[in-house]
């Protein structure tokens, strides 16, 4: 009986161990709360399902739609459809808000230094005053200016 639950301690311990908190990514996904702030959501995801997870939560909360997402050297790569260009193209403004919820999102990600935008996937100037040709880099602060709601 004793070798029955010892084993069965093994089997617990073996089955927790695989299931640990490294599995899993907490990151803060942005979302605009209303004209002039943004907010954001501690979501915890896990790392197999990660990039659906993201898709997901992006078009759930800022009904963005990425068509293809990638991690590839400390740098996420968000390929967008043009159809979203709706959600960058209310104004000057409106589409930086969406532009920061983008960047403050991946950003929020651990060792993610750098974020790619493309369209259709090609890097561009999208809306006349978007510039997506070269990467956005996290030591740089391009949404500092916008309130941030804490949950």
């Amino acid at each position: 009986m004793k070798k029955v639950s010892l084993l069965l301690v093994f089997v617990l311990l073996f089955t927790l161990s695989a299931c640990s908190t490294k599995d899993f990514i907490n990151a803060k996904f942005y979302f605009s709360n209303d004209a002039d702030t943004i907010a954001y959501e501690i979501i915890s995801i896990q790392n197999e399902t990660m990039i659906d997870d993201v898709k997901y939560h992006m078009e759930r909360l800022n009904n963005i739609k990425i068509d293809n997402l990638w991690l590839q050297d400390k740098t996420f790569y968000i390929d967008l459809n043009a159809r979203e260009k709706d959600n960058f193209n209310r104004g000057s403004y409106a589409g930086t808000i969406s532009t920061c919820i983008l960047l403050e999102t991946f950003f929020s990600f651990p060792n993610v230094k750098k974020v790619r935008i493309l369209v259709d996937g090609e890097y561009n100037i999208w809306a006349e005053h978007f510039d997506f040709r070269m990467p956005f880099d996290k030591k740089d602060s391009y949404c500092d200016w916008i309130t941030v709601v804490e949950p």
